[in-house]
């Protein structure tokens, strides 16, 4: 999938209705890049300041995103996206959920 493909499905996501039961995604592909937008943002898509947030469902590590950022579709419902560029291009949404939300705040030091 490319940033297109990406962005047409997190459009449709953000529909009021739409997935409602879309709790986790991850995608792997070496077709994102850094030149097309998706959702109205150029990768990489990342919260770059302190302090740093942890988000997942669980408290467990395999469902976590650490410095994404928050987006909300039209039913005022929250999720969490990052996406990286790079060596191993990647999109992790976290979408909203009736389960126990967990966020961890940390602070990191400049080194």
């Amino acid at each position: 999938m490319n940033n297109k493909d990406l962005d047409v499905f997190l459009q449709q996501w953000k529909t009021r209705g739409a997935f409602p039961n879309l709790r986790w995604l991850a995608i792997r592909s070496r077709k994102i890049d850094n030149e097309s937008p998706i959702l109205e943002m150029i990768p990489p898509i990342i919260f770059s300041e302190n302090p740093k947030i942890k988000v997942s469902i669980r408290n467990y590590s395999d469902d976590a995103i650490v410095d994404g950022v928050r987006v909300t579709n039209d039913d005022g419902k929250e999720g969490w996206l990052k996406v990286n560029v790079g060596d191993f291009p990647m999109l992790k949404l976290l979408g909203y959920f009736i389960l126990k939300l967990f966020i961890e705040l940390t602070k990191w030091e400049d080194e």
